[in-house]
């Protein structure tokens, strides 16, 4: 190797050493670009196999979302946001004064729990105050099982049965007090039917009917229909699986107080437990407040 003064090293001097400094420098000079090389491979995957960790961990995030306030909001208003955010919602009822009738009162998850899309979010709408007066509904031709329904709906009850034999087989022929008046929560409705041709008529308090019925017509059930199972005394979540595995459907959940009874155990339910009803029918719950 030949070294001159205007070469590219100046600085280096003729001699016997100065060919092995340049042969060092440029090891060196290797080496350092070889590390760096390595170095950067190394980078690269872990950028790589760290971007792929931390995209499956965006997507899981992506798939949850914040459950918002529903504390106040109108049902309507709070099913239109629980859609919005690919939420499901189920609702039960109370009597209080601690919020107007219609309104959500409580929710669970709490608000600003961070849930997967598609989890059901449980609201309970306020009734408005207990001993409130309510209007009796229109009863009158309707099937015993949905005039008892309705009647547990406005906050009402039936306090006795009795039988005429006039209209349609297991419908309300009569009722007192009548329909349009106005009644305090709780209280009792006297309803006449006509009896049906088995005999079978629903008791009042939800009691077992006799004969296969259709709670949709008050005739008789059809081949495609189901029983009704007992639900009565279940936490309300497994009643509402012991009803769809059944072929039924969850109708209005309302809350009352009982200091004897567990939270959220069903009390009641219309229509009753062992009636045959048609598939799809819906089932109305009277579930324990609790503590």
């Amino acid at each position: 190797m030949r070294i001159d003064d205007d070469d590219d090293f100046p600085s280096v001097r003729r001699g016997p050493g100065c060919v092995t400094v340049v042969l060092l420098s440029a090891l060196t000079s290797a080496l350092v670009s070889a590390g760096t090389v390595v170095a950067m491979q190394r980078y690269g995957w872990e950028r790589l196999l760290g971007g792929g960790a931390q995209h499956a961990r965006a997507a899981a995030e992506t798939a949850r979302v914040r459950v918002p306030r529903f504390a106040g909001m109108a049902e309507a208003a709070a099913r239109d946001l629980a859609k919005t955010l690919n939420l499901r919602v189920e609702v039960r009822s109370r009597r209080t004064a601690e919020a107007p009738a219609g309104s959500v009162l409580e929710q669970e998850p709490s608000p600003f729990t961070k849930v997967a899309r598609g989890q059901t979010i449980e609201i309970v709408l306020s009734e408005g105050p207990p001993g409130a007066p309510v209007t009796v509904p229109d009863l009158l031709g309707k099937p015993i099982e949905v005039a008892q329904a309705a009647l547990a709906d406005a906050g009402l009850r039936v306090s006795r049965i009795d039988q005429t034999g006039r209209g349609s087989p297991g419908t309300v022929t009569g009722m007192v007090p009548r329909q349009g008046e106005t009644a305090p929560t709780g209280s009792g409705v006297l309803l006449v039917i006509s009896p049906r041709p088995d005999g079978g008529v629903a008791a009042a308090g939800g009691a077992p009917v006799a004969g296969a019925v259709d709670a949709g017509t008050g005739a008789a059930a059809p081949a495609g229909s189901v029983e009704v199972p007992n639900v009565v005394g279940t936490q309300v979540r497994n009643a509402r699986t012991a009803l769809t595995q059944a072929g039924l459907a969850v109708g209005r959940v309302r809350e009352v107080y009982d200091e004897n009874r567990g939270r959220l155990v069903v009390i009641r339910q219309t229509p009753a437990a062992h009636a045959r009803v048609a598939r799809g029918t819906r089932v109305e719950l009277i579930v324990n407040q609790g503590d």
